[in-house]
């Protein structure tokens, strides 16, 4: 696999350089050619212009749902490597895609709208979508890529909901649940994390909620004030009672993420 990084000196060659003196960087030592910094594409002119932002939208399902965030992230980034892109790196020692992320998946759950945009110095003339699903493996499916010159809209002023859609394995009757839910003015628990705990009212971010008891599929779907937002377990627990057995035995998906009024969007499936 081919890198974009730019070689550097090995680390005798770094020894030598901390014993020159006049603390020059020489452009020969002990026969090591130093790169042109023209050739190097974070060195270019133009390295703080991006030419084309990009926004891709992607499933994670089947296996992949038990891929944590952080080894997706050393995946995408070799992804991007391999494709051989002319994608815009971070500065400093230790270069690597400048890449932004919607917020995480949690572990377990499917999703058909994840969000990852990058830059790229120039445009390309051949279709993103179908060079990215050359090299996925299975469960991670490209579905729709946006480029555009001008910067994308923040992920915290795109995503206004998220829907979620919640299978259970065993028939469950939760109508009387769900009725009880929705006559409550207000539904405070304590949320915790590792630095800080506080007391948050779930019924704020639920935005609807309904029940096909036919199918065992339960449609939740969340809203995200200010880029924050209750996790679908809490809502599962806190807000309808449900056992953590139950809780952990059903199938969890996420359906939809984004602006409110395009909440009709195809999932992709």
């Amino acid at each position: 696999m081919q890198s974009l990084r730019a070689d550097g000196p090995s680390g005798v060659q770094r020894h030598a350089l901390k014993g020159d003196k006049k603390g020059g960087l020489k452009k020969e030592i002990q026969g090591f050619n130093w790169p042109d910094s023209t050739k190097n594409p974070l060195s270019r002119p133009d390295a703080k212009k991006p030419a084309v932002y990009c926004r891709i939208r992607y499933s994670k399902t089947g296996l992949m749902k038990h891929i944590g965030h952080l080894d997706l992230i050393t995946l995408l980034q070799r992804l991007l490597r391999i494709t051989k892109l002319p994608v815009v790196f971070t500065r400093g020692f230790s270069q690597r895609p400048r890449l932004s992320f919607a917020p995480p998946l949690p572990l377990g759950m499917e999703s058909y709208c994840e969000y990852l945009d990058f830059q790229l110095f120039e445009p390309v003339d051949f279709d993103l979508k179908y060079r990215f699903n050359q090299f996925l493996p299975g469960g991670l499916e490209i579905l729709e890529v946006l480029m555009q010159p001008e910067k994308l809209t923040s992920f915290q002023n795109f995503i206004e909901v998220a829907a979620y859609e919640i299978k259970f394995c065993e028939p469950i009757d939760l109508k009387p649940l769900i009725r009880k839910f929705k006559l409550t003015e207000e539904l405070w628990f304590e949320k915790r994390s590792k630095r800080s705990e506080k007391f948050v009212d779930l019924k704020a971010f639920v935005k609807s909620i309904n029940f096909r008891r036919a199918e065992r599929k339960l449609t939740i779907t969340l809203n995200v004030l200010s880029g924050k937002t209750v996790k679908i377990r809490e809502v599962l627990f806190h807000g309808l009672g449900l056992s953590k057995n139950i809780i952990d035995s059903s199938g969890k998906t996420r359906l939809y993420m984004g602006l409110a009024e395009d909440k009709a969007v195809d999932n992709g499936r």
